[in-house]
């Protein structure tokens, strides 16, 4: 099966990765220069590589790591990923949640790690816990939850304000990228279900990459793939026995673009006009990461602190800061990593300007920390996530044309845009693709 896979982001590559493993050949197209999409390395003239964005992933995604560990092998899983358990703490130390290393998951340790948090009065815990036993009793979400926000339910279920300014909305926001007064209820439970309601033993666990993102695995299947990089795909055009990519003809093709290019490709093809509508109604959401380069840096209290999610907090810029000295493998050239969600309001700040605002920041919640800004680059994602709002409808895997696949963490995932959303669309889409072969194979198509 001559298969072309159209975008080499996480989700093109994971489809080439499964047409691969599934014994077919494949063309991947690219229109930049390197594989990775919204979560490679970029290099740098002053920092040299840096990510376009710090990423951190968890133990539940069981999709993407058992992919790296397939095609790179297990002990690079190992050794490219600083893993902590989970550790969440705001960088003035009012809160603290963390569960002690080796005790694995379950109820009890679980609930133990909760009723000994700091920060959280004996109210909080206890609604905090009664919340995630109904999860896990019924995983079956309501049907309201498709239509309500984050906030909303929140609500609806009892949550304390100190629950949602600690735990609930800042997990909203880093898992969404999108406010809580905004955000899907369903999609923000089915986060909170396939981690902390999860009977696997590691499943919340943080995973802080430690090398760069492009080492981390997309590298690797740019090598194995026939990769076409810098070629921008002018033209789709189905075929009775394949598809054509740009007069190139192929058995099935997987179309890994973002909505956007997804409609420009499709909106002349009969059949797909409902599909090109769909994909020009998302709206999306920007991520910036700014990376500071600190002279008398001294390592932060944890790898990964938060800082106070209450909206009206003065000076408040960033939501995450990042020590990358505690995380990665070489001494990095910018010792901290600030992640700034919903970004669009820092188009005009200039990058050393927005390192001193958010080393200030860290400062205030963190009057010890004495470093001072040496350099800082900032990379800003316009369209890193879609926005996850109630009732969005997400098209699915399959196409008007049964040779056309999608895949995108924008599509049916049941997940929001995060990596693992993004390797499992591209494994379903690869996996119908050998559905196709075997019924072509035997006469069925």
């Amino acid at each position: 099966m001559k298969v072309a896979v159209v975008g080499a982001g996480w989700a093109g590559l994971a489809a080439a990765s499964q047409c691969m493993a599934l014994g077919m050949d494949v063309t991947l197209y690219e229109a930049s220069h390197k594989a990775g999409g919204r979560a490679r390395a970029v290099s740098d003239s002053r920092f040299g590589d840096l990510d376009n964005g710090q990423h951190l992933l968890i133990g539940a995604y069981r999709e993407t790591l058992a992919m790296i560990a397939r095609d790179v092998g297990a002990d690079h899983l190992a050794r490219v990923f600083k893993r902590l358990p989970l550790w969440l703490q705001s960088a003035d130390g009012q809160f603290r949640l963390k569960k002690k290393l080796g005790l694995g998951h379950s109820t009890l340790t679980d609930a133990a790690a909760l009723w000994c948090a700091r920060g959280l009065g004996l109210r909080d815990k206890w609604r905090i816990t009664s919340l995630l036993h109904r999860l896990k009793k019924d995983q079956q979400q309501p049907s309201d939850a498709e239509t309500s926000t984050v906030s909303q339910w929140l609500l609806a279920q009892k949550q304390t304000p100190e629950a949602c300014r600690w735990l609930w909305y800042p997990l909203c926001l880093a898992t969404l990228n999108t406010s809580p007064s905004e955000a899907c209820a369903s999609l923000f439970q089915k986060v909170l279900i396939d981690s902390f309601t999860s009977h696997q033993a590691d499943a919340l666990d943080l995973l802080i990459p430690s090398c760069n993102l492009s080492e981390l695995w997309p590298d690797t299947i740019a090598k194995r793939a026939n990769v076409r990089f810098g070629q921008v795909v002018r033209e789709i055009a189905p075929q009775v026995t394949g598809v054509a990519i740009d007069g190139v003809e192929f058995d099935a093709c997987v179309l890994a673009v973002p909505p956007t290019n997804l409609e420009r490709l499709v909106r002349h093809l009969d059949g797909f006009e409902q599909l090109a509508q769909q994909s020009s109604s998302f709206e999306f959401r920007s991520i910036a990461t700014c990376y500071v380069s600190v002279g008398n840096h001294q390592p932060l209290p944890a790898p990964l602190l938060m800082f106070d999610h209450q909206t009206d907090t003065p000076g408040h810029i960033g939501q995450w800061v990042f020590d990358r000295q505690a995380c990665m493998l070489t001494q990095p050239r910018a010792q901290l990593a600030f992640v700034v969600s919903c970004a669009d309001h820092l188009d005009k700040i200039d990058d050393i300007e927005l390192g001193r605002a958010l080393v200030s920041q860290l400062k205030q919640a963190l009057p010890s920390y004495t470093g001072s800004v040496i350099d800082a680059r900032c990379f800003q994602e316009k369209r890193a996530t879609f926005a996850a709002l109630p009732g969005l409808h997400r098209p699915g895997t399959q196409t008007p044309h049964k040779r056309i696949m999608l895949a995108g963490d924008w599509t049916d995932t049941g997940y929001p845009a995060v990596i693992e959303g993004a390797v499992i669309s591209g494994i379903k889409a690869a996996d119908q693709i050998a559905v196709l072969a075997k019924g072509l194979s035997s006469g069925l198509q």
